[in-house]
């Protein structure tokens, strides 16, 4: 849920905590292990793909939000779409080639098949002043799938419900964390259809690589970032009346630098950089 004015006043609110965090730790990504390379026979004979560096992943969100009595559950499913370079207000998305992510290739009788990732994330929280969210527990897991054979969907109709993620073949747990600070403030709703503006969000949680995530984000080693940043808008207008009710937008996970600080500095350093995110894509 991201709003260019409600950022602004984040921004002068937060702006030493900004001029650091906005600058996005780079982390480095071997494909190798999944962006596999087959034969016409449909052997596997070798891999493809680039190591390469990245400050951020980016992508699209599903979720199922149930709205109790100042309370809320929420299930929500991050599909990354991109890895990018963000220095400043320019974006640099690295090549499906290079990261694999989302990509098949077939090039004289050979193909290069690539992975899909996504995160699967729940939690809950209560409902302040304003219809503000605050969140106050939660946890994710992100996931690979190697194979690409993994639906999309899978929210239940409730937030109290499970994932019930069709994985094909499957999939392959690469880092896991749980909620260190998080909320998220609706506005008004301005513009409209898919670039619709009706508020923003930001959450940090702890970052723990499985062994497999470790031969995947590959660096800074000992240790890898232990706290990530995801910040989101909201393309509908939030109603917290009790009831289940979807929504979608779009969402990026980035990283601080191996330290955690007061949560509440979290929270509001999350909605800032939201809202400058949603800001950078209007004005694009």
């Amino acid at each position: 849920m991201r709003n260019f004015k409600f950022a602004l006043g984040l921004v002068a609110a937060a702006a030493a905590s900004l001029a650091q965090a906005s600058t996005y730790p780079e982390f480095t990504v071997d494909p190798s292990p999944f962006f596999q390379v087959y034969n016409s026979g449909g052997m596997q004979v070798g891999t493809s793909g680039t190591t390469f560096r990245a400050n951020q992943m980016a992508g699209n969100y599903n979720e199922i939000v149930s709205f109790g009595l100042g309370t809320f559950d929420v299930k929500l499913r991050f599909d990354i779409t991109s890895f990018n370079l963000v220095n400043g207000s320019a974006t640099d998305p690295i090549a499906a080639s290079d990261s694999g992510l989302l990509s098949t290739t077939t090039l004289g009788g050979f193909t290069a098949k690539g992975y899909n990732l996504y995160a699967l994330l729940s939690g809950s929280g209560t409902i302040g002043v304003g219809n503000v969210l605050n969140l106050t527990s939660g946890s994710f897991k992100i996931f690979v799938d190697d194979n690409r054979d993994t639906a999309a969907g899978g929210l239940p109709t409730a937030a109290s419900g499970a994932f019930a993620i069709n994985q094909g073949t499957a999939d392959i747990e690469v880092a896991n964390g749980v909620l260190i600070s998080g909320q998220g403030t609706p506005v008004a709703c301005s513009g409209s259809g898919a670039v619709q503006n009706c508020g923003s969000f930001g959450q940090t949680t702890t970052f723990a690589l499985t062994p497999v995530g470790s031969t995947f984000f590959t660096q800074p080693t000992n240790p890898f970032y232990n706290v990530s940043l995801q910040t989101g808008n909201l393309n509908e207008q939030i109603n917290t009346s009790v009831g289940d009710r979807g929504f979608n937008g779009q969402i990026n996970m980035t990283f601080l630098d191996n330290k955690v600080p007061e949560p509440a500095s979290l929270a509001l350093v999350g909605l800032a950089l939201a809202g400058l995110g949603l800001a950078r894509r209007r004005r694009g």
